[in-house]
C-alpha cells in the first residue's frame, strides 16, 4: 500500500475527497484550446420544462440533504427526460450518499451514454472506483477524462497516477503525477507532490524525493499528513546519506 493511501481517502460524495484540498486559494483560468470535455452538458439546453422543474426541486433538496426526496425528483427529471446528463449525475451523486454504489454507477454511466463529452460523471466514476481498489477501471476511466480535458482536472492526474502506482505502472505513475502538478497551479491536489516525492525515491533519486516532499509539506494541512511526510522525509535523507557514504576499501 502507498503510504499516505488508504482505501478511504475518496470519499463517494459532493464533499472534497481527502485527496484534494479544501483551501480554494486564487482562481487560474486556462485557455480551451483543443479541449473537448466539459462540466456543462448540451443536452440540458434540450430538456423539456417539466423535467427542468423536477431538476431543479431535486438540486433543492439536495442542498437540504434531504437525500429521498432529491432522489424521487431527479428520477422523475430523467424519466420525463431520459437524456438528462446532468440529472442522471445527480442522481449519481445522490445514491453515493446513500450508500448505493451499484445505483450511483449506473447513474453516472447513464449520464455518459447521453453526453460523451460531460466530464464530471468521468470523475465520479473514477473516485467510485478508487474507493473499492478497482485500479484498472480507475486508470481507464481518468484517461478517458484526461484526453478530453487534460487542463482542468489535476484530481483526474492524481487519480491516474494513484491507479498505475497501485498496478506497478510506475513510469505512467511518475508522467501523470508531472502532469498533474504542471496544470494543479492552485494546489487542489497537493498530494501530487507526496505521490511524485515517493516514485523518485523508488527510483533512488534522493534529491528529487526531498524537493516533492518538502513542496508537499508547504501545501499539507492536516496533522495525520505532515506527520507521514516528515517521516517519509527523514527516510530520504537516510538513504540519501547512506548513498553519498564511500564504500570501504577491501582489506589487502
Amino acid at each position: 500500500m502507498l503510504p499516505g493511501f488508504s482505501s478511504e481517502l475518496i470519499q463517494l460524495s459532493s464533499k472534497i475527497s481527502d485527496f484534494e484540498s479544501s483551501d480554494i486559494g486564487r482562481v487560474t483560468l486556462h485557455r480551451l484550446a483543443h479541449v473537448e470535455g466539459l462540466t456543462i452538458s448540451v443536452t440540458s439546453a434540450l430538456a423539456p420544462g417539466p423535467a427542468k422543474k423536477a431538476f431543479d426541486k431535486g438540486r433543492e433538496q439536495e442542498r437540504k440533504s434531504q437525500w429521498d426526496k432529491a432522489q424521487e425528483f431527479l428520477t422523475k427529471a430523467v424519466q420525463l427526460y431520459p437524456q438528462y446528463a446532468v440529472a442522471w449525475f445527480e442522481l449519481g451523486r445522490v445514491q453515493a450518499q446513500m450508500n448505493n454504489a451499484a445505483g450511483a454507477r449506473q447513474s453516472f454511466s447513464q449520464a455518459l451514454a447521453s453526453d460523451p463529452k460531460y466530464v464530471s460523471p468521468y470523475q465520479a466514476l473514477a473516485q467510485l472506483g478508487a474507493s473499492e481498489k478497482r485500479w484498472a477501471d480507475v486508470v481507464e476511466i481518468t484517461d478517458k477524462l484526461l484526453r478530453l480535458n487534460p487542463v482542468n482536472f489535476p484530481e483526474a492526474w492524481l487519480l491516474n497516477s494513484v491507479g498505475n502506482y497501485m498496478a506497478q505502472n510506475f513510469e505512467a505513475a511518475e508522467n501523470s503525477a508531472r502532469q498533474g502538478i504542471k496544470v494543479d497551479d492552485a494546489h487542489r491536489a497537493p498530494k501530487l507532490e507526496y505521490l511524485l516525492g515517493m516514485l523518485l525515491l523508488r527510483k533512488r533519486d534522493y534529491s528529487g524525493a526531498s524537493q516533492h516532499m518538502q513542496q508537499y509539506l508547504s501545501l499539507a494541512t492536516q496533522p495525520a499528513e505532515m506527520e507521514e511526510a516528515h517521516k517519509q522525509l527523514a527516510e530520504i535523507a537516510r538513504l540519501s546519506s547512506s548513498a553519498s557514504l564511500p564504500s570501504a576499501s577491501p582489506k589487502k
